[in-house]
């Protein structure tokens, strides 16, 4: 039997109903899925959470997909947004940071829909200190759902200002490719996302990749030219990094074919001869790279 919105059934009913079924039905992930699917056309997903919290059933179950590993927020924040979600929250806080099986947490989910109002409740609440301190912990660790590099993706500055203000162990996160919330960010061309995070957390800009090149050659080589000019205004001591492979951003310039960021380089970079002069680890200066590509003589 299904809800109907003009139904007269009793929703309690029909709930006791479903859970009589058998307590293994609530991990059914049809039984789950038709449950709330008919609780949300008939507008009556609140009532089923509350009932879930009155009967002790919050902790009793994944209520989505059981391939996808789905809690009961997760559902509530896809399904119903704010309304539900709060009220699952009020009754078991640890939701908040429990990720599916895929690493996303209720909160990546919240972000990604554009629920800003939820973020901002769920990041109160963990600064209320009403959550334990593994909490933020598991924010940090989900490689496939990083929840900055989100915020960056969806140029979204007011959530990635909030996830940092109360998180700030995010900036140091690397995605699955093993890159920084910044990296990501110059890849990305996010000219405001990139200067918030040079002026806010500037320490991320000393920090390197997994494939150990540092933000300034991921900016360099991307093409940005803006955002070369953000990391010359404030960290110019990034310019002269060197990468894995001995190479400085003189030689990843001209590598990629970046003629406008290597005359705004040679005009702006005070350069000695070392740091003109400097050799790979294949034994090439940035000159040697130059001449490699110039156009063969007939």
């Amino acid at each position: 039997m299904q809800l109907r919105r003009n139904s007269r059934m009793s929703l309690r009913r029909y709930l006791q109903g479903t859970v009589r079924c058998s307590y293994i039905c609530w991990q059914d992930k049809q039984t789950w899925k038709i449950l709330l699917h008919d609780a949300v056309i008939a507008g009556h997903l609140k009532q089923i959470v509350q009932f879930m919290v009155d009967n002790g059933l919050i902790d009793a179950a994944r209520l989505g997909d059981k391939e996808a590993g789905d809690t009961a927020l997760h559902v509530a924040v896809e399904m119903d947004g704010l309304n539900s979600a709060c009220c699952l929250i009020k009754a078991a806080p640890t939701a908040l940071y429990q990720v599916n099986h895929k690493g996303v947490s209720p909160i990546y989910k919240a972000i990604k829909l554009g629920y800003h109002d939820f973020v901002i409740y769920m990041l109160q609440m963990l600064s209320q200190s009403l959550l334990p301190a593994c909490a933020s912990e598991c924010f940090q660790q989900p490689k496939n759902a990083a929840l900055a590099h989100l915020a960056i993706r969806l140029r979204n500055l007011g959530t990635l200002k909030l996830l940092t203000e109360h998180l700030p162990e995010l900036v140091k996160e690397t995605d699955k490719k093993g890159w920084t919330p910044l990296s990501y960010a110059e890849n990305k061309g996010c000219l405001d996302e990139v200067t918030y995070l040079l002026i806010n957390f500037p320490k991320s800009a000393q920090k390197h990749d997994k494939d150990r090149s540092f933000p300034i050659h991921k900016a360099v080589g991307g093409g940005h030219i803006s955002i070369i000019k953000a990391f010359y205004n404030h960290c110019p001591q990034t310019l002269h990094h060197i990468d894995q492979k001995g190479r400085n951003v003189l030689h990843i310039a001209v590598r990629y074919g970046r003629d406008d960021i290597f005359t705004y380089l040679t005009k702006e970079l005070k350069m000695d001869g070392s740091f003109v002069n400097l050799k790979d680890s294949e034994g090439k200066t940035f000159m040697d790279y130059a001449k490699m590509q110039l156009p063969k003589m007939s």
